[in-house]
């Protein structure tokens, strides 16, 4: 567990984040957790009654912690307490987001790491591509890659899928003409059972409509993210003025 702080810097004149120190759990209950924490900033005389909030993953995380800490102020009348500014919400946005894939689009999501990873250790294959693309008259733009813990990166990746989507086709077809060429890879498998599927041309509209979907919510995350990012930094500054620079 890194245990982290973000503070006012009176020198830099602005916020800055430190990592103060690493704790280590094997099992460990939310009270041994807040035990360890209140412990080690008690060693490293850190002013707890300067203490702001702590920041959490999601609503139910760290209750106990909190709970715990915020008895700090039984031994300490000058602390008021922490300021509740909520929690990080974006952990529930992606869990909700993954559970959405599962029910809908696990196939797509497969088929945009598949993709990349077919191009991505043959040299020789991305050439012939670039040289397909160049025939058909299509961009020439190399594959996104997606990472299945990092759904912002969903949307490129489909983008660039349907962008490219007739070279594909023509490009894994022409691949498994030859028994001897083909490619042996579990990514290469997947790619062109899922292109011969008849359902796939039905799904058609669903990929353009989640591409849209896409589209429109991947800016709305980010935004969010960065007014959530500001308006705690102003939070901090304006408690940081509130304490002086002492």
């Amino acid at each position: 567990m890194d245990l982290t702080f973000r503070y006012w810097s009176p020198t830099q004149k602005e916020v800055w984040i430190n990592l103060y120190t690493s704790l280590f759990f094997g099992h460990a209950d939310g009270e041994k957790v807040a035990n360890c924490i209140f412990q080690t900033m008690v060693k490293g005389d850190l002013p707890l009654t300067k203490l702001c909030t702590l920041v959490r993953d999601g609503p139910n995380v760290n209750k106990t912690i909190v709970r715990k800490l915020g008895a700090i102020k039984n031994d300490n009348p000058d602390f008021g307490g922490f300021i509740d500014l909520g929690s990080y919400v974006f952990h529930n946005v992606h869990n909700a987001f993954g559970k959405g894939l599962e029910e809908y689009g696990k196939d797509i999501e497969q088929l945009c790491v598949d993709i990349h990873s077919l191009f991505k250790y043959s040299a020789a294959r991305r050439e012939d591509y670039r040289t397909l693309q160049s025939t058909i008259g299509v961009e020439m733009h190399n594959f996104q890659k997606h990472s299945e813990v990092r759904w912002l990166s969903f949307g490129p990746s489909v983008r660039r899928i349907l962008e490219q989507w007739d070279c594909i086709c023509s490009f894994v077809r022409d691949l498994g003409k030859d028994p001897k060429t083909t490619p042996k890879s579990v990514a290469y498998k997947r790619v062109s059972a899922m292109l011969k599927e008849r359902k796939q041309r039905r799904s058609w509209n669903f990929w353009v409509m989640f591409h849209l979907f896409l589209k429109i919510s991947s800016p709305f995350f980010r935004t969010a993210a960065d007014r959530f990012t500001c308006c705690t930094i102003k939070c901090q500054s304006s408690c940081a003025s509130l304490w002086g620079d002492s």
